[in-house]
């Protein structure tokens, strides 16, 4: 795992947590899945230019970009997912979607697949979508195998959202 930024100085998140990084944005690499989180401060940071840029690069040279809540907004406000069917949280649906105009979004759905783009709900939505990224990349055998290693109850219809409801969206 590769953790890039502005720079190389520690990246507090908002509950305080110090994420060492990797690489700065500048340094231009090909990434083989690329993961874009979001959460309270990630909007925050789709305001800056170098960012949404950095989004753009890595995202068309990545083989599969996995984005999780509001990092599916960034990539939309990056412009990589028009015409793309994507989901986002629900909770915050109808407040971020019109950040990123063009796009066929989900409002029910724990994730979506869209060729090379996985886009999901909220943090257990998120979980339930790695695994089927990994049953793609390693076979439903191994992810069930990380599913039970993590005691997760793996919900594996992409189409069973009960936020949706939850959230007065459908």
């Amino acid at each position: 795992m590769i953790i890039v930024a502005k720079g190389l100085d520690p990246v507090a998140s908002c509950h305080g947590q110090r994420i060492c990084v990797d690489k700065y944005f500048s340094e231009k690499s090909n990434y083989e899945l690329l993961f874009i989180p979001g959460g309270d401060f990630a909007l925050i940071e789709g305001n800056g230019e170098e960012f949404i840029q950095w989004i753009r690069d890595a995202s068309a040279n990545a083989e599969e970009v996995v984005a999780v809540c509001t990092g599916t907004v960034l990539l939309g406000m990056a412009g990589v997912l028009y015409g793309r069917r994507v989901t986002t949280n629900k909770i915050d649906f109808t407040s971020t979607i019109h950040l990123a105009s063009k796009i066929d979004w989900v409002k029910e759905a724990r994730w979506v697949e869209d060729r090379k783009l996985f886009t999901s709900s909220g943090v257990s939505a998120g979980m339930d979508m790695a695994l089927a990224v990994m049953t793609g990349l390693f076979g439903l055998e191994i992810a069930e195998r990380l599913a039970l290693g993590c005691e997760y109850e793996w919900h594996q219809d992409s189409t069973r959202d009960p936020f949706a409801k939850r959230a007065g969206l459908v």
